[in-house]
């Protein structure tokens, strides 16, 4: 008996998730965001849990890795946006301010492939 469980990789049922790669550019008002965060969070209403993930936009593009990746299946996707990429130790200094946000946070759902994909996003401009 202990011999077919060898044979078989000893797969015991792993509870891991399979996690994927993501990457994309995020646009607001037709540009690329100079700096913020997207944020994926398993949509719960939709009967899909696990694990959420995080990447910081720069110049427009984000990328989570494949490790630290996404589930798949139905999500809530956050966005934040700022003028700029802040600098910290001229704000520190006195000599530049934080970048200011360009929108306030905004949310969107997808339903994600269960595969390493690319998703870009526009966040429209209120008018």
């Amino acid at each position: 008996m202990l011999l077919l469980f060898a044979m078989n990789g000893c797969d015991f049922g792993s509870d891991e998730l399979k996690r994927y790669a993501m990457s994309g550019t995020v646009t607001y008002d037709g540009k690329p965001i100079p700096f913020g965060e997207i944020t994926f969070t398993p949509d719960t209403t939709q009967g899909n849990s696990g694990p959420g993930a995080v990447a910081t936009i720069l110049e427009g593009a984000y990328h989570v890795t494949g490790e630290k990746g996404l589930i798949g299946g139905p999500h809530v996707i956050s966005i934040t946006g700022y003028t700029g990429v802040p600098d910290n130790g001229a704000v520190m200094a006195g000599t530049a301010s934080q970048p200011k946000p360009l929108f306030a946070r905004y949310s969107t759902s997808d339903d994600l492939p269960l595969e390493n994909t690319t998703l870009d996003v526009e966040v429209p401009k209120k008018r």
